[in-house]
């Protein structure tokens, strides 16, 4: 989905949120640090696992994500990091640069996501940044799993 597309998205589902432009692009937590607070962000990791791949939205405040807790939430025997190929072959976008919301994957929800009033995450253009409601993110992306 385009940012545009996105954006129309967001409007009929009522959302709270806000397309923010900027002028470095944004690839890393690292480059997110310029413009928020880093426990704010929202990365979408794609993870694969024997069951296809996920799109996990995991909570800035976490730190490192133990792929090893997913195995059991998920059901999975194998849970790994998605390739920079895989990336772009399951979204369309580089790693980096993957939306939050949009992809054609079954989502993870880190609910520690919900512990603030904002969420920032990517909307498919690395100069762009979308901040969103928590609430609003997870009723969209609807997950099929959840973290606490």
């Amino acid at each position: 989905m385009t940012v545009s597309q996105i954006s129309e998205l967001l409007k009929l589902r009522h959302a709270d949120f806000e397309i923010l432009q900027h002028e470095k692009p944004i690839h890393t937590l690292a480059d997110a640090a310029m413009y928020f607070n880093t426990d704010l962000a929202v990365p979408n990791l794609i993870i694969r696992t024997e069951r296809g791949y996920y799109a996990l939205l995991v909570s800035g405040s976490r730190g490192q994500v133990v792929l090893e807790g997913l195995k059991a939430v998920l059901d999975c025997e194998v849970v790994k990091m998605a390739g920079r190929k895989e990336v772009f072959e399951q979204t369309g976008a580089q790693p980096g640069e993957v939306p939050l919301i949009g992809l054609g994957l079954p989502y993870i929800f880190d609910n520690r996501i919900l512990e603030h009033d904002d969420a920032y995450g990517g909307i498919g253009d690395p100069y762009c940044t979308l901040r969103i409601n928590p609430r609003d993110l997870k009723a969209i992306v609807s997950p099929v799993a959840e973290l606490d």
